[in-house]
C-alpha cells in the first residue's frame, strides 16, 4: 500500500513537475516572442526616426546652400552697384558742376532753345530757372529775349538747381535742361557701359 501511496505521488509530482516545466517553456517562448517583437518595433520606429532626421538634415543643408547663394549673390550685386556708382559719380559730377556753373554755356543753350520753339511755331512759353540764376542772367535775358517775351515768353523762378525747364504756359509738360536730369541721363548711360567694362555682359 506504502509503495502504491508512493508511486501514485511520484506519479502526481512528475506530471505536475512536467506540467509546470511546460507552462514555464510556453511563458519563456511567449516572453520571448513578445520581446523579439518589441524589438523589432523599435528598431522600426529607430529607422524611421534616423530617415526622418536625415531628410530633414538635407532639406536644413539644401535651404541653407539656397539662402547662402541668394545672399552671396545680393551682395555682389550690391558691391558692383556701389563701383558703378563711384566710376559713373567721378566721372559726371565735376564735369557737370563745371559746365553748368558757366553762365555763358547756360543763356547760349536757352537762347538756342527757345529759338528751337519759336521755329515751330511756339512762343506762348514758360521758362524756370534758380531763383539765383534768374536774377543773375536778368540783364542778358531782357537783352536777348526781348522779341520773344512781346509775344509771350515768360521766365520765372522754381525748383531748379541749375540749368532750367522750358515748356507750353499751361504746364501740360516741361522739357528739362537740368543739370541733376543731366546727370541721372549720363549715370544710366555710364552705369551700364561701365558694368560692362568692369564685369562683361
Amino acid at each position: 500500500m506504502e509503495t502504491k501511496l508512493q508511486e501514485l505521488t511520484d506519479k502526481v509530482y512528475q506530471e505536475g513537475v512536467a506540467k509546470a516545466q511546460s507552462e514555464a517553456e510556453a511563458i519563456a517562448k511567449k516572453a520571448q516572442e513578445e520581446a523579439q517583437a518589441i524589438v523589432e518595433a523599435a528598431k522600426r520606429e529607430a529607422a524611421d526616426i534616423i530617415a526622418k532626421a536625415k531628410s530633414q538634415a538635407e532639406e536644413t543643408a539644401r535651404n541653407t546652400e539656397s539662402e547662402i547663394k541668394l545672399a552671396s549673390g545680393q551682395t555682389v550685386g550690391a558691391l558692383k552697384a556701389s563701383i558703378e556708382n563711384l566710376i559713373t559719380a567721378k566721372v559726371t559730377e565735376a564735369p557737370l558742376k563745371e559746365t553748368f556753373a558757366d553762365k555763358a554755356f547756360i543763356a547760349d543753350l536757352l537762347r538756342k532753345t527757345v529759338d528751337g520753339f519759336v521755329a515751330k511755331g511756339s512762343t506762348e512759353l514758360k521758362v524756370i530757372l534758380s531763383a539765383e540764376d534768374l536774377k543773375e542772367l536778368d540783364s542778358r535775358i531782357k537783352k536777348s529775349f526781348a522779341a520773344e517775351m512781346s509775344k509771350g515768353l515768360e521766365f520765372e523762378a522754381g525748383n531748379v538747381k541749375s540749368g532750367f525747364k522750358i515748356g507750353p504756359k499751361d504746364g501740360s509738360y516741361y522739357i528739362s535742361f537740368a543739370e541733376n536730369d543731366f546727370r541721372n541721363f549720363f549715370k544710366a548711360y555710364l552705369r551700364s557701359k561701365t558694368a560692362e567694362m568692369l564685369f562683361g555682359k
